[in-house]
């Protein structure tokens, strides 16, 4: 697992979750791959990647995208300013995750 920190964006008056590039590449999360998301009970945000959901990457092969925004994340991040990004590879019967909370720095 790999763990990256990020600061909070907004966009359109919401709060704003901006992964790109380099990172994805190496954890195998490649452009036009479908996603789905789960707000957890514990104040975290899971993003499933076994090939089906609402969501999905965005951007270029040499530079993909993960960009979520909306009222779920204000809530989400409530109070923090930055957010960690987990990044879990395929292991066994699990599917690709990337766990996503909300700290402050």
């Amino acid at each position: 697992m790999t763990r990256k920190t990020y600061k909070v964006a907004h966009n359109r008056g919401h709060k704003r979750v901006w992964i790109e590039g380099k990172i994805l590449l190496e954890h195998g999360f490649q452009r036009g791959v479908k996603f789905a998301r789960t707000m957890r009970d514990d104040n975290r945000m899971d993003l499933f990647f076994a090939g089906e959901g609402q969501h999905t990457i965005a951007g270029t092969t040499e530079r993909p995208i993960i960009d979520l925004n909306g009222k779920y994340l204000d809530a989400l991040f409530e109070g923090f300013t930055h957010y960690v990004a987990e990044f879990w590879p395929v292991e066994k019967n699990y599917s690709a995750l990337i766990r996503i909370y909300g700290v402050n720095q």
